[in-house]
């Protein structure tokens, strides 16, 4: 169980350099190694903790839920003539109380803005970013499939299929783990049509 409590002060630091003013080779180029090795086995949870700011918090929902998908498949197949068979589907999926991380100190957006200042606009100070883990996220696939087939006979056959498919939701692969591009915000992806045919 990945407990993220652990990850946050005073048990651990953590830091985020949006901008860095080091190269890669050298990422921590003027950081202090107190900043570092400040984290000691008796000063964990102590009054004197090391807090490395802009502190990072993160936590857990305290309505936490293990997240479900349902599967659906129904499919239809009919032979036309002798040899001939039309096979239609349906396929789709729901998806609900996917994880979400939902930010709650976000920077605020003002002209001229760069990754430079994205701590100094958070409005909860010394803060940088509050991270909190929901089990809210939800997705919907579904798909139309349909197939045509002709067994060889008469020296061919033939194959050919075409799905159309429409998806939806807040927790797609396009968004990096697991972040939502707006809490409030639905995707909604409707997939051109794929048709794939093959003959001998």
């Amino acid at each position: 169980f990945y407990n993220v409590g652990v990850d946050s002060p005073p048990w651990s630091i953590t830091s985020n350099y949006n901008e860095p003013a080091a190269p890669f080779s050298d990422p921590y180029r003027g950081k202090s190694d107190a900043e570092f090795n400040a984290v000691t086995p008796a000063k964990i949870g102590a009054r004197d903790a090391f807090f490395l700011t802009p502190v990072q918090a993160a936590g857990y929902d305290n309505k936490f839920q293990t997240p479900v998908t349902y599967n659906t498949n129904v499919t239809f197949e009919r032979q036309l003539l002798t040899g001939w068979m039309v096979r239609t589907g349906y396929v789709g999926s729901r998806s609900r109380q996917e994880r979400l991380t939902i930010q709650l100190n976000p920077a605020i957006y003002v002209p001229g803005a760069t990754t430079a200042t994205t701590d100094a606009r958070r409005p909860l100070q010394p803060y940088g970013g509050i991270s909190d883990y929901e089990q809210t996220g939800w997705s919907d696939f579904d798909s139309f499939q349909t197939t045509v087939n002709k067994r060889f006979s008469h020296g061919w056959s033939l194959n050919a299929n075409y799905t159309r498919r429409w998806t939806r939701g807040q927790t797609f692969g396009l968004i990096p783990y697991n972040l939502p591009q707006d809490p409030d915000l639905v995707l909604t992806s409707g997939g051109a049509g794929r048709f794939v045919a093959s003959w001998v």
